[in-house]
C-alpha cells in the first residue's frame, strides 16, 4: 500500500473514532439565521464526509425538510437547538435514509421519546457505529502492512475488497432500517 493511502486512512480512522456529535447544551441557544445554521452545520459534518458540491447544506435543502415535516418551520426566520439537533441527524442519515424514513424515525409524535431524547440516543449510537467502523478498518489496515511488493498489490485488492464489504453492509444495514421503520408507520 502506499504511503499516502495509508496515511489518508490512518487520518480517516481517526475522524471515525472522534466521530460524535456537541451535546444538546453545546448547541447554540439563540436563535440562529439561515446562513449561521448553515455554516455551523457545515462546520461539523464536514470531517466526516469530504463534502461535494452536490453534498453542501443549502437554504432550500433546509426549507424541504421543513415543507416534508422533517423539521419544525423556523420560528420567525431563526432556527432553534431543536432544529440544530435535527439537521444534525438528518445529515448523517440521510446517506442512507429517505426523507419520509427520516421523518418516521424522528417524528416524536409517535414516540414517547423528545427530540432531545432522541438526539441523546443518536449521539450514543454515532459514538459506537463510529468506533467500531474505525476498528474494522484498523485491523484490515494492519494486514496489509508487508515490504513485498507482491504483497502491495494484494494489499490494493484488500482495501478494494474492504470498501465493497462496507458498501454491501451499509445497503443491507439500511434497507433493514426501511423495513422496520415501515412497521413504525
Amino acid at each position: 500500500m502506499e504511503d499516502l493511502q495509508k496515511q489518508a486512512i490512518t487520518e480517516y480512522i481517526g475522524v471515525l473514532e472522534g466521530m460524535n456529535a456537541p451535546d444538546w447544551d453545546k448547541l447554540p441557544d439563540i436563535g440562529l439565521y439561515m446562513d449561521q445554521v448553515i455554516s455551523y452545520l457545515t462546520r461539523l459534518i464536514e470531517p466526516f464526509y469530504a463534502l461535494h458540491e452536490d453534498q453542501k447544506i443549502t437554504p432550500s435543502m433546509i426549507n424541504n425538510y421543513a415543507k416534508a415535516n422533517v423539521i419544525p418551520r423556523a420560528e420567525g426566520k431563526k432556527y432553534s437547538q431543536e432544529h440544530l439537533a435535527l439537521l444534525i441527524m438528518i445529515m448523517t442519515l440521510k446517506k442512507s435514509l429517505s426523507v419520509q424514513d427520516i421523518r418516521t424515525l424522528l417524528d416524536e409524535k409517535a414516540g414517547e421519546a423528545t427530540h432531545r431524547d432522541q438526539y441523546g440516543r443518536y449521539q450514543a449510537v454515532l459514538d459506537v457505529a463510529g468506533k467500531s467502523v474505525a476498528a474494522e478498518i484498523r485491523t484490515e489496515l494492519a494486514g496489509l502492512e508487508s515490504a513485498n511488493p507482491a504483497d502491495r498489490i494484494r494489499a490494493s485488492e484488500k482495501l478494494r475488497e474492504l470498501a465493497l464489504k462496507l458498501a454491501l453492509e451499509g445497503s443491507i444495514r439500511s434497507l433493514a432500517a426501511e423495513r422496520i421503520i415501515d412497521l413504525l408507520r
